[in-house]
């Protein structure tokens, strides 16, 4: 039997609450809801996604994959480069900060060029 793996996360309360937290989203679950929000102290956003089984692929593909999740948009926010770190982990763990590119217009340039190489030397090794 396959299992299916489920992440649920909140942002906005304490352990006091938790109980009363979890039965709210229990609550909504059972009514078909994948998010919602919770009217409990200044409200609490909650969500829940299908973690699917990671996808076998080297680690120069998962490489390039982080290397581009890190390389896009503007000038982050802090927030923002957090939850790209945490993705860039997920396709690819055992990133080191040094691994990723600074936070800068050069830095998100410099991962586009070594997604680029990694992607450039993959495609010469083809038939």
């Amino acid at each position: 039997m396959s299992r299916r793996k489920i992440e649920i996360t909140f942002d906005g309360a304490d352990k006091d609450v938790m109980p009363v937290v979890l039965e709210e989203m229990a609550d909504q679950m059972l009514r078909g809801m994948r998010s919602g929000r919770l009217d409990l102290m200044d409200g609490i956003d909650w969500s829940m996604r299908d973690v699917p089984q990671p996808v076998d692929i080297d680690m120069r593909q998962r490489r390039a994959a982080a290397l581009l999740l890190m390389a896009v948009g503007d000038v982050p926010m802090l927030t923002a480069m957090a939850g790209s770190v945490h993705q860039a982990t997920s396709v690819c763990p055992g990133l080191t900060a040094a691994d990723l590119p600074p936070p800068t217009a050069e830095g998100r340039l410099q991962a586009l060029r070594e997604a680029r190489d990694l992607i450039d030397a993959m495609l010469g090794e083809r038939p």
